[in-house]
């Protein structure tokens, strides 16, 4: 009589992927599983995000250089594997410092002439941070009032940005503003453009 050991037959897993490149921030990235003999996985993305599926999808919200942890199991056991994927572009966020809240803050990038890639983040409490904003532009501004339909108010300085990093910017209690008396609008892009070119022509004037 002849007895097979159906043990002997099974395989250990082996655990391997590739993925879609360039990896850009914002953008969906493939992730292709080439592992063998396996039948459960789970993904770990390195940035607090998991998955179980084959061959999954994900996107990164902010650049950084991020561990990817594969395992696959199958009868004959569990295999992992790493790999690093960089992740590139430019990403920012304001977080509140300062002693009081910010009402109708925003974001922009302005150009010398125009606002553009305008964007209202709401009212942003004291600790408070806004979401993450993908940019392709290196530097940005900030708008805010003090009360509901008050004053606007920018910042003083624009802030540069760091491609391939998140930049967490801080408003703080000494961070430098502009505005205030008699430029009240109903509209803050309307408000904080009329500052804008207000500012840009006082630094034009002799001294």
């Amino acid at each position: 009589m002849l007895l097979l050991n159906s043990a002997s037959c099974t395989r250990e897993p082996s655990a391997d992927f590739s993925f879609t490149t360039p990896a850009e921030v914002g953008e969906l990235i493939q992730f292709t599983n080439l592992s063998t003999n396996a039948s459960t996985y789970s993904w770990d993305f390195g940035d607090g995000e998991n998955s179980t599926e084959e061959s999954p999808v994900h996107q990164f919200e902010k650049p950084d250089t991020y561990t990817v942890f594969l395992t696959a199991e199958g009868k004959g056991g569990t295999a992992s594997t790493t790999k690093a994927v960089t992740v590139t572009g430019i990403t920012y966020s304001f977080r509140n410092s300062t002693s009081y809240t910010l009402y109708e803050f925003c974001s922009y990038h302005w150009t010398g002439e125009e606002i553009v890639d305008f964007i209202e983040h709401g009212t942003l409490s004291t600790g408070a941070e806004t979401e993450v904003v993908i940019t392709d532009k290196n530097n940005v501004d900030f708008a805010f009032r003090f009360s509901a339909g008050g004053d606007v108010y920018i910042s003083a300085e624009t802030y540069n940005l760091t491609i391939n990093q998140h930049n967490s910017l801080i408003i703080n209690d000494q961070t430098s503003i502009y505005g205030g008396s008699d430029k009240k609008s109903a509209e803050m892009r309307d408000g904080l453009l009329e500052l804008k070119r207000v500012k840009a022509e006082s630094q034009l004037l002799p001294r």
